[in-house]
């Protein structure tokens, strides 16, 4: 498993409980040849922890690959590895170091890990409590770098406050804000739609009319829109307790919204689904018959 040390670009390696690390290394590193010496099987020990950072750090930092083993250790990571991120190695530790990451490969591949057991749909789909939502904008606010908050709130806002999913958030720029009657976000990737912001988040959502149109609104300053923006954004953030899920923000904004009387149809447009699907993926969150007929008694009077 990979584990964070609480230091910024600082990473160890460690093995499962069920085989400790010097023992694997004594046998996973020891040359295939019958005659190799014992310095040269305790250069390699030496050498495999250094390799392993070395790989995983690039590869998370520079090419923003998830911290997941059967991600990294594949033959096309390696191999571009070897060609591209061993500038300080010569030939000969070139193919040392590519060596010992394909016996890392190999070690993970005979290994049957047992797989983590899927999240469900429903809580997925539980929207954060009251508490919960203090909690994750305290976490917005306590970021080291101006420029982490600024991305921390404008995760919150695009998502608690519009309802945007994991993909739309990464994909929004600043040319698809307006300022009619309030801030709209005019999603463009997937389901075509502008949805209004709610207000209570306005203020959250940093300024975008100095920057070009085509930039991007979360992390800004990338050149590309990579499924793992929002995760890796999160894995280098300040850790707390809780920390802000895209799919319970907008679970909490479409919530929100029935609470509230919004129509069912026009929350299902704006969230860019059938009402239908709406209904399917949300249907712990639809009022009950009894509570609709009451929104109908006590609705305010539209000035």
């Amino acid at each position: 498993m990979f584990v964070h040390t609480g230091q910024p670009r600082v990473f160890r390696f460690t093995i499962d409980a069920h085989q400790s690390w010097p023992s694997w290394q004594r046998h996973h590193t020891r040359p295939a040849d019958p005659t190799a010496t014992d310095d040269e099987v305790a250069n390699d020990q030496r050498a495999l922890p250094r390799s392993i950072e070395e790989f995983t750090s690039r590869a998370w930092h520079e090419a923003e690959l998830p911290l997941h083993i059967p991600t990294l250790f594949v033959p096309a990571v390696i191999n571009f590895y070897i060609h591209t991120g061993c500038p300080h190695l010569n030939g000969a530790g070139k193919d040392h170091r590519h060596m010992l990451l394909r016996q890392v490969r190999d070690t993970f591949r005979s290994r049957s890990a047992p797989r983590l057991p899927p999240i469900t749909t429903r809580s997925a789909t539980t929207p954060y409590t009251a508490s919960e939502v203090t909690s994750i904008v305290s976490w917005a606010r306590v970021q080291r770098t101006s420029r982490q908050r600024s991305d921390a709130h404008t995760l919150i806002a695009l998502a608690l406050g519009a309802g945007l999913t994991t993909t739309e958030i990464i994909n929004t720029r600043a040319g698809d804000i307006n300022h009619h009657h309030g801030i709209n976000i005019v999603v463009a990737a997937g389901q075509l739609r502008t949805v209004p912001m709610l207000h209570a988040y306005e203020a959250l959502l940093p300024t975008s009319d100095t920057r070009p149109i085509t930039e991007f609104l979360f992390r800004r300053g990338r050149r590309s829109a990579s499924c793992n923006t929002v995760a890796n954004f999160e894995h280098r953030s300040v850790e707390r307790q809780l920390h802000p899920v895209p799919a319970r923000l907008r679970a909490s904004w479409i919530s929100t919204h029935l609470r509230n009387g919004t129509p069912l149809e026009v929350v299902a447009e704006a969230a860019g689904l059938s009402l239908g699907q709406l209904v399917a993926r949300y249907r712990h969150l639809v009022p009950d018959p009894d509570d609709r007929q009451e929104s109908l008694r006590y609705a305010s009077t539209p000035p």
